[in-house]
């Protein structure tokens, strides 16, 4: 019979507690600043969210197509509502353009697509 016994071998380093302290503090910074840009994120997505729902409300406000609302710049509230203005106006033909005879043809194409009405101001 073999009366060896097994005598423990130190393969890892031992650490002090300073080190742990160290350790577990970079861990948990990493850690925290994984999760706080993981938050950042889901928080900007919901927010594109809410500004698309509310360019879909206001479309429907202003009795236009609601599939609109993917060409709109929601980037911001205010690059929203510029959007919705700048759409607005060039509906009611009090878009300001330099060649109005191109601009009325592209309006023309674009209620034709989208199945909406003339103005009826006779703009087009």
């Amino acid at each position: 019979m073999n009366n060896t016994t097994p005598t423990p071998t130190n393969a890892g380093k031992a650490f002090n507690q300073a080190e742990l302290n160290r350790i577990v503090g970079e861990r948990l910074a990493r850690e925290r600043y994984r999760l706080e840009t993981a938050l950042d994120e889901r928080e900007q997505q919901l927010a594109q969210r809410e500004l698309l729902v509310t360019a879909k409300e206001r479309l429907q406000q202003m009795d236009l197509p609601v599939v609109l609302a993917d060409a709109l710049n929601v980037a911001s509230p205010e690059a929203l509502e510029k959007a919705l203005e700048l759409i607005k106006a060039a509906m009611d033909g009090t878009l300001p353009m330099e060649s109005n005879d191109y601009w009325a043809a592209y309006m023309e194409k674009l209620r034709k697509a989208f199945g909406l009405p003339k103005n009826e101001k006779g703009a087009v």
